[in-house]
């Protein structure tokens, strides 16, 4: 298991692609988990038109999407997702999109792949966090980008003197409030309040 360059707290290690899958397509094309690993776009077309399935899961429940969106490889997303790649297949275990996986990171290029392909921004996963959750907690709530694709406000700066774990829920709450009450795909409504949440921040969640 390799260490995230990314060290996000909800993953706390991201699988290594298996290097050595040589054997499941027709040439000795560099396997897709590893071609989008490390983003290469002629790799990953090679490993597609030798037969990969674009939706297939490694053992560890992730798809190549999910790599490619976590890493921040946007024109490999673009490239999975003309080939057909599912934007809303969910990890297995956590329920998580590659949506959510990029908004934790704040893949603002691959966000807006992943939106623009198809991904529904209103799924949840297993703990009911849902990509804006992600992109807020994990500090790209101020992302103007961002807001604009997933649909939710940006809240003002915290005021001196607030908690960063008090702060965190208060932008959670905002977002959340003026997401649920957000008709227009790009368009944020102004907040007019915020609803209750499980504010659910594990140290080291596993995957």
């Amino acid at each position: 298991m390799a260490l995230s360059p990314y060290a996000e707290p909800f993953v706390s290690q991201v699988p290594t692609p298996n290097r050595s899958r040589s054997h499941l397509y027709p040439t000795n094309s560099l396997d897709i988990f590893a071609a989008v690993s490390i983003g290469s776009t002629p790799a990953v077309s090679q490993a597609i038109t030798d037969g990969a399935d674009v939706n297939g899961m490694d053992q560890s429940g992730w798809t190549p999407l999910m790599y490619a969106a976590h890493y921040g490889h946007y024109a490999v997303v673009r490239r999975l997702l003309k080939a057909g790649a599912d934007p809303n297949q969910a990890h297995p275990t956590t329920g998580r999109t590659a949506l959510m996986l990029a908004a934790n990171n704040g893949h603002t290029r691959c966000i807006e792949q992943l939106v623009s392909g198809g991904a529904d921004r209103s799924l949840r996963d297993n703990k009911c966090h849902d990509a804006v959750h992600f992109a807020v907690t994990h500090g790209h709530g101020q992302n103007k980008l961002i807001s604009q694709i997933l649909g939710f406000a940006i809240a003002p700066r915290r005021p001196s003197g607030i908690t960063p774990n008090t702060e965190r829920a208060r932008l959670i709450a905002m977002a959340a409030a003026n997401h649920s009450h957000s008709t227009s795909p790009l368009g944020p409504r102004p907040i007019t309040g915020a609803r209750n949440l499980n504010f659910d921040f594990p140290n080291t969640p596993s995957l």
